[in-house]
């Protein structure tokens, strides 16, 4: 997922019209790997951008229609020859507005930090937390996008064929548990084939708790997540 230098560019969709308008927000000419996208709690103007080659998060000034390399670390890093992906998706949740999440295709692995934002340009504000190491025998068993619920709780795409669910510990101080949801580590479901993204619903309480999970033969597998809680 190498992008040729100078071609990589974000856009914005408005899709509060009958007919959906899309214009170029920001050129980003020496992005090699843009990946997943996630918005700041409480700052509508800034936009983060996972950037899976070079191993680091992009800030993307929506109004400024900027962009610059803010935190650059080992734990996002692919640590391996092209077309190894360190970090992979990325989000932050409201109830923890000072804290970004990652996962990391290459390492196997889900990660945070906590971020600050100073002068309107974001920083890491202490060391990466790993979360945990999607546990498998597989080598190619690598997570991919993920969502993170009302819980805390991460909802892991996982490559080849798994949603994984890592919780956190009840005083959010010791080891992160996880299990299979969705899938199986084999690959061998035929109603989740390579699973890339998840996101929960909206606008109810059953939307709220299903995980539409999309992959990349194309499937888009809805997930009632209520029997794991």
């Amino acid at each position: 997922m190498r992008a040729a230098l100078g071609s990589a560019v974000v856009w914005s969709i408005d899709l509060n019209l009958p007919t959906p308008i899309a214009h170029e927000l920001c050129a980003l000419p020496t992005v090699e790997g843009p990946n997943a996208l996630t918005a700041i709690p409480g700052h509508p103007d800034i936009i983060l951008m996972a950037d899976s080659i070079a191993g680091g998060v992009w800030q993307i000034n929506t109004k400024g229609g900027n962009a610059h390399l803010v935190i650059q670390d080992e734990s996002m890093s692919p640590n391996g020859p092209a077309p190894a992906l360190g970090i992979n998706g990325l989000h932050m949740r409201a109830a923890e507005s000072n804290i970004l999440y990652f996962s990391n295709s290459q390492e196997g692995t889900l990660a945070r930090v906590v971020i600050r934002i100073v002068g309107g340009n974001l920083r890491a504000a202490g060391a990466v937390e790993l979360l945990g190491t999607i546990q498998s025998a597989d080598a190619v068993q690598n997570p991919d996008d993920f969502a993170i619920d009302s819980e805390g709780r991460a909802w892991l795409t996982v490559h080849p064929g798994a949603v994984k669910l890592l919780s956190p510990p009840g005083n959010y101080n010791g080891t992160w548990t996880q299990l299979t949801a969705v899938g199986n580590v084999a690959g061998s479901d035929a109603q989740l084939i390579q699973p890339t993204s998840a996101a929960f619903g909206r606008g109810s309480a059953v939307q709220e708790q299903t995980l539409y999970v999309v992959t990349a033969a194309g499937q888009i597998v809805a997930v009632d997540t209520t029997g794991n809680a």
